[in-house]
């Protein structure tokens, strides 16, 4: 993470005041993605992606801190979104933030994904979590092994297919960590859908399993590999699971996983293993093969390699 402190003439020469600084950190990413498909017209391609991060704080004379975040993301496709903006204020209470901060499920629970860029084995088993994802203000609060977040969503434009249009909609998600093992649970108001997670930690093994069970009352998106797969089903009831299972020798995580998604009968599921080597720095070299499709269809091969950097 590279700091900048910045201190101004009115800001030395004034006492009582903490001094305020901003902190610059970033990720980025490149390599090769393979798609064993006919929807596009190579089947390797090349991506890279990168992540720029300003966070900006300062610390009230009581001890109170307060800041804003905000997040730059860009790609090879020569998108560039500067819209992930968060203001806080954070002491022994918690910390309250407003902006664009999702839902606390999807803050809280979750899995990860295979590959550098990301093979989407997660995003099969986060449809629900994915789909109820939009908040504009959040708390969290750590006590103890518990940890709680509660989100409320004030503000939807009406604009994007993947978000209905209707606002004042919560999300609540709670954590307990119990050494080597954790359990969560999760609610959103959208889509009725109540989320479990629960993982492990042990001799070298990393365990984590996702449910979740709902209903998805818009269009959805489920993303697998740089490509979206739409699903336009209403009113639709959902189950969604997954589970990952890791092991780490040394520098060297191999993980494999795998994850289901039922629309009312129609199954979608993606199963996949990677391969991670941390080159230590914040650079890791990672890799992963998966296959996706719907029950009784043709399935997809998606397979990535690459880089990853964290600054």
């Amino acid at each position: 993470m590279k700091k900048i402190l910045i201190a101004t003439t009115a800001l030395v020469a004034t006492t009582g005041y903490a001094a305020a600084d901003i902190n610059l950190s970033g990720a980025a990413a490149a390599g090769f993605q393979y798609f064993d498909t006919d929807i596009v017209e190579e089947k390797v391609v090349t991506h890279f992606d990168y992540t720029l991060t300003i966070a900006m704080s300062g610390e009230t004379d009581g001890g109170l801190t307060f800041g804003t975040d905000l997040t730059i993301t860009g790609s090879d496709t020569g998108t560039l979104n500067g819209g992930d903006l968060v203001a806080y204020i954070e002491g022994g209470f918690g910390k309250f933030s407003a902006g664009n901060v999702g839902s606390a499920v999807d803050a809280t629970l979750g899995l990860g994904d295979l590959g550098f860029d990301g093979l989407g084995t997660d995003n099969v088993a986060e449809t629900l979590v994915d789909y109820n994802d939009q908040g504009s203000l959040m708390y969290k609060g750590t006590f103890g092994d518990f940890a709680v977040a509660a989100s409320y969503n004030m503000s939807v434009d009406g604009l994007d297919p993947n978000v209905g249009d209707k606002a004042n909609e919560f999300s609540i998600a709670a954590t307990y960590n119990m050494g080597d093992y954790d359990f969560g649970l999760g609610y959103d108001e959208r889509g009725d859908t109540f989320t479990v997670k629960a993982g492990a930690n042990v001799s070298g093994f990393d365990i984590d399993a996702l449910f979740s069970k709902g209903e998805v009352v818009a269009n959805t998106k489920v993303k697998f590999a740089g490509m979206v797969l739409d699903t336009t089903l209403a009113d639709t009831d959902v189950t969604a699971w997954g589970l990952t299972a890791g092991y780490t020798m040394g520098a060297t995580t191999v993980t494999a996983a795998y994850s289901n998604a039922d629309f009312d009968g129609a199954e979608l599921d993606i199963y996949g293993v990677g391969v991670a080597y941390d080159l230590g720095g914040g650079a890791k070299v990672k890799g992963g093969v998966a296959s996706v499709g719907f029950d009784g269809g043709d399935r997809t091969t998606v397979a990535d390699l690459g880089i990853t950097m964290s600054f």
